[in-house]
């Protein structure tokens, strides 16, 4: 097994095979090494070598490792979390490791996390905590090794933040999750798809993304402006999620035009906006206009599912909001309402969706 990683070092992944093949280079040149390391992995009648965290194509000729007729008994697996390397590398079976179920979920934190059954009270609060990580691998991981040895009361606490969407406040926890997430987003090619990726946090936990709707928000945006018409935009908008799907970053509804967004990729959306003053405001079921602290942050609010009946206050000043979702629909025939004076402090307005909501 050897780590490529994000930028490959070819002598160091040599490296790392020689080692667990107990031998040692005498060449010094990446050509030398590779044809000492093939005649090596050649003499082998069956072995497996896994290429671990791999990102672009890699030439396996370079690295030395024999494959196809040249080695029958040589078989290569690669982990990757980019599609396209498993297509640019003509893998022959493409294995997608999905969300884990409760029961492997709670598994695999207690494993990291150093938990046996005769803890009863820890087993507990973990059941919670794994149900927040929503089976992801990646958060479930971290969160685990990072509460190990740790308290009840820090279990607890850490449960708090998972509740509130606060996962970067967690010790020792954003810095493995959001810098995994983050090289995901940072390999999104285009302004648009980034973009894209970031407007899908402005919908709510566990929600069914309609693309129809993220059309019309990209239009709305100028997004797309090489798009001739509406299909044109569908089209692009379809390209670019396939690849956010083909990165791990979307999940797959099993509905053509729907796509979800796991909660922690959506909490790490989210801050990767506000990091970019972008700030989102996405609140559920409220009954009342949400005071914060700084209203010139916002570029985009969503409101769903809110009480009808509310009066929308006047006097609020929003000057670089460009999208507002105001959302009643649960509420039946109750509506709530808006005078001429709501929107005049949000100048820069581009796309306004109201659903149940009366002016």
């Amino acid at each position: 097994m050897a780590v490529v990683s994000q930028t490959p070092n070819t002598k160091y992944i040599q490296g790392q095979l020689a080692d667990l093949l107990n031998f040692k280079f005498d060449e010094e040149s990446e050509q030398g090494r590779a044809g000492r390391l093939y005649l090596r992995l050649k003499e082998e009648k069956r072995i497996l070598i896994i290429l671990d965290d791999v990102w672009a194509k890699l030439e396996l000729k370079t690295i030395g490792i024999p494959f196809g007729d040249d080695q029958k008994g040589c078989k290569i697996f690669l982990t990757t979390r980019r599609l396209h390397v498993c297509l640019a590398m003509s893998c022959q079976h493409q294995i997608p490791l999905n969300v884990l179920n409760e029961k492997e979920g709670l598994s695999l934190l207690k494993s990291h996390a150093g938990i046996s059954d005769e803890s009863p009270a820890l087993n507990d609060v973990a059941i919670k905590v794994a149900g927040e990580c929503k089976g992801l691998p990646l958060a479930i991981v971290s969160i685990g090794s990072a509460l190990r040895k740790k308290t009840i009361g820090e279990w607890k606490e850490a449960l708090q933040k998972l509740k509130m969407s606060k996962l970067n406040v967690i010790e020792n926890v954003d810095t493995d999750v959001y810098a995994c997430l983050q090289l995901s987003y940072d390999y999104l090619k285009s302004k648009e798809s980034k973009f894209y990726f970031l407007l899908c946090s402005l919908f709510p936990e566990d929600y069914k993304i309609d693309l129809e709707e993220l059309v019309r928000y990209g239009m709305g945006l100028g997004l797309n402006q090489d798009a001739d018409s509406i299909e044109d935009s569908r089209d692009q908008l379809r390209v670019m999620v396939d690849n956010l799907k083909a990165s791990c970053l979307f999940l797959d509804t099993g509905e053509e035009d729907f796509i979800k967004m796991h909660d922690v990729v959506c909490d790490f959306a989210l801050w990767t906006a506000s990091k970019q003053n972008r700030a989102f405001l996405v609140k559920a079921s409220i009954s009342e206009w949400p005071i914060t602290k700084s209203q010139e942050q916002y570029m985009a609010i969503n409101l769903v599912e809110m009480e009808g009946g509310i009066m929308l206050p006047d006097g609020l000043i929003y000057p670089n909001l460009q999208i507002l979702i105001l959302d009643a629909y649960r509420y039946g025939l109750t509506l709530s309402k808006a005078s001429d004076a709501f929107f005049e402090g949000m100048k820069a307005l581009k796309v306004l969706t109201l659903t149940k909501v009366q002016l």
